[in-house]
């Protein structure tokens, strides 16, 4: 990434933690009757389906140019000038970084920020925004 550039997700070491707990309940699943491995088997899904998640990137990075959000199923790249506003949302139970664009409302849950708090991420996003749009209306030298 770029210098100035954050990124925020969970720690690296829980996907392959997640990986191991998944094998775990798989081998003893072959002890289980049927129900038991039934109820096993939605848990090895659901801990590897979580695996997935964190082994494939952060969920929120931005730099200069552009907030990027990765989600369950595509990502999204939002260049700083469709931004208009960031926002830690604190009145849900779930705690979240809001970000808004005239079109969406895209809410990172603060779960998924790694050991950030929505609030250390809503500054860090803001002094970004900051930044990029000073330097959208700074002329270059020479025009």
């Amino acid at each position: 990434m770029a210098p100035g550039a954050v990124h925020y997700g969970p720690p690296r070491i829980a996907g392959p933690a997640l990986l191991l707990f998944a094998a775990v309940l798989g081998v003893t699943s072959l002890g289980s009757d049927a129900p038991g491995r039934l109820l096993i088997g939605v848990a090895v899904a659901g801990a590897l389906s979580a695996a997935l998640w964190t082994l494939g990137g952060p969920a929120l990075s931005a730099d200069l140019d552009a907030v990027r959000i990765r989600r369950v199923v595509g990502r999204h790249q939002l260049p700083w000038s469709a931004v208009r506003s960031v926002q830690a949302d604190s009145r849900r139970r779930s705690r979240a970084v809001e970000i808004a664009t005239d079109e969406a409302l895209f809410a990172v849950p603060a779960i998924l920020l790694g050991r950030a708090s929505p609030g250390e991420v809503v500054t860090a996003l803001s002094e970004l925004l900051t930044r990029s749009r000073s330097r959208q209306t700074t002329p270059e030298p020479g025009d």
